[in-house]
């Protein structure tokens, strides 16, 4: 064998190998960038789940909480202003039962800004109060439980009584008799329904009226119409009298 035919062996022979190491790193680098892929976690889809929120399938969502918010705590609570649904009466704890201090007939109203004509003075002026028509004599009673806070003869109205029953809330009788009954004076407790006077005929710029009990009541000072606190409908109008 030549020398130049064994030259050529060897440098194919150099080829060959050469092919056979580039092959083999190739495999191995292969091998290693498929092994590198296969330990990486898999991408997540966009598989439809279960959305309790609105009982259908929904694609979850980034922008959107996986969960509803908490309700409010104060949500539950029941507001004592709302009503319940009963026909439960609401009773004003400061607003007394009251009662009429004597069975009659309405023959004059509240009038406190519209003047009303005074057969005794032949004029129109206010009415702070209501007149009750009854026969003189007729006893008079305290509206409810209360304290005598004053008791005094007035130069126009007569004999008049006061009872404080608290709260600001005061009743005035006018128009009494002279005499009181025993242990009606200043300071005195008086119960509902106990007799504190008479009609009377005392009461000078009324005396051309009907016999009747002038009656007023003040809260905090102020007149106030007594229909605020009294069951005024038993009393019948008298007709003819203004």
């Amino acid at each position: 064998m030549s020398y130049t035919t064994k030259r050529k062996i060897m440098n194919s022979s150099v080829y060959i190998v050469l092919g056979l190491v580039i092959t083999a790193v190739l495999c191995v680098t292969i091998a290693t960038f498929a092994g590198m892929r296969n330990k990486k976690k898999p991408a997540v889809t966009d598989t439809p789940t279960p959305d309790a929120s609105v009982g259908i399938l929904s694609t979850p969502s980034k922008n959107r909480p996986s969960k509803l918010p908490p309700a409010s705590s104060g949500a539950s609570k029941k507001d004592p202003s709302k009503s319940d649904g009963k026909n439960t009466p609401v009773i004003d704890p400061v607003k007394p039962v009251l009662y009429l201090p004597l069975e009659g007939g309405m023959q004059k109203g509240y009038s406190p800004s519209q003047p009303v004509y005074s057969l005794t003075m032949n004029d129109y002026r206010t009415h702070d109060g209501i007149d009750i028509s009854a026969p003189i004599g007729t006893a008079v009673a305290s509206i409810g439980d209360g304290t005598v806070a004053d008791v005094y003869n007035d130069p126009m109205m007569g004999m008049c009584v006061c009872i404080d029953h608290g709260n600001g809330l005061v009743s005035i009788y006018k128009n009494l008799a002279n005499t009181l009954p025993e242990g009606i004076a200043r300071g005195a407790d008086v119960k509902a329904g106990q007799t504190i006077g008479a009609v009377g005929d005392t009461s000078l710029i009324e005396l051309a009226e009907a016999e009747h009990l002038h009656f007023e009541m003040t809260l905090n000072g102020k007149h106030i119409d007594p229909a605020s606190y009294l069951d005024l409908s038993t009393l019948v109008t008298d007709k003819g009298d203004d």
